[in-house]
């Protein structure tokens, strides 16, 4: 009896958490779902390497809303310092039943792992902005080896040299869009007539570009000469829509 009630429990599952809610294929670097895709289905973690503004964070978002459409459960946690990065992992162990008040973290952690290799779901873990590994390295280094890693940093291979470093890991660099790709993202209606114009002032930079089309969508701009000479007065497409969001 007591073996058929083991066998039938409940164990405690987690649900998706991302970061905000999905924006659009037009907003993906092309190719990097398909590189993420061989990184993790060939055993490895996936780090997502680029400067600033390129969209590390949007394609990882967006990543991870094609792993829960398709089922599967993703969970992000920001890891710009390790504060940060601790409260989402105690959201985590509290989800899973762990308790966190007055708990060392290395328990929380050997707990959580515990919980993770008994979980039969497909997880995968999205490490974001990673600024200084040693803020992730106790939650990734022992992580159960089914689940997924993917992680997002500036500085490209992480802690290159250090014994416990992170091992067997694709590098996935971020460029700029091409020309057609930021003319697509920008196309607010059937008028294309300036989107080479458009493009050549905003340049191809994802973050900006992508500021630029939400902007052009939410407010409906029409009148797309009048938001390019903005930009070539001095205005950025970043602080043009700032500007008009504080009026």
């Amino acid at each position: 009896e007591l073996s058929a009630a083991l066998a039938n429990r409940t164990l405690p599952t987690l649900t998706s958490k991302l970061l905000h809610e999905r924006l659009g294929d037009e907003f993906v670097n092309q190719g990097v779902f398909e590189r993420i895709d061989t990184a993790l289905n060939n055993g490895k973690k996936a780090v997502i390497s680029a400067f600033a503004g390129t969209g590390k964070s949007t394609n990882a978002n967006e990543y991870g809303h094609y792993l829960k459409d398709s089922g599967k459960i993703v969970r992000w946690l920001s890891s710009d310092s390790d504060t940060k990065v601790k409260i989402d992992y105690d959201q985590i162990a509290l989800e899973l039943g762990v308790k966190v008040d007055g708990v060392d973290k290395s328990k929380i952690i050997d707990q959580v792992n515990r919980k993770l290799t008994d979980n039969k779901n497909d997880l995968t873990f999205i490490f974001d902005n990673v600024q200084d590994y040693n803020d992730i390295r106790e939650y990734v280094v022992n992580l159960p080896q089914q689940i997924k890693l993917i992680l997002t940093t500036r500085a490209g291979k992480l802690d290159k040299g250090r014994k416990d470093s992170i091992k067997n890991y694709e590098t996935i660099e971020l460029k700029d869009f091409d020309h057609d790709q930021a003319k697509q993202l920008l196309k607010i209606n059937k008028d294309t007539s300036l989107l080479d114009e458009l493009v050549e002032v905003l340049g191809k930079l994802p973050l900006k570009l992508n500021q630029a089309a939400t902007y052009l969508r939410e407010y409906n701009v029409t009148e797309v000469r009048d938001y390019i000479d903005e930009v070539r007065n001095g205005k950025s497409a970043v602080s043009f829509l700032i500007d008009d969001l504080k009026k």
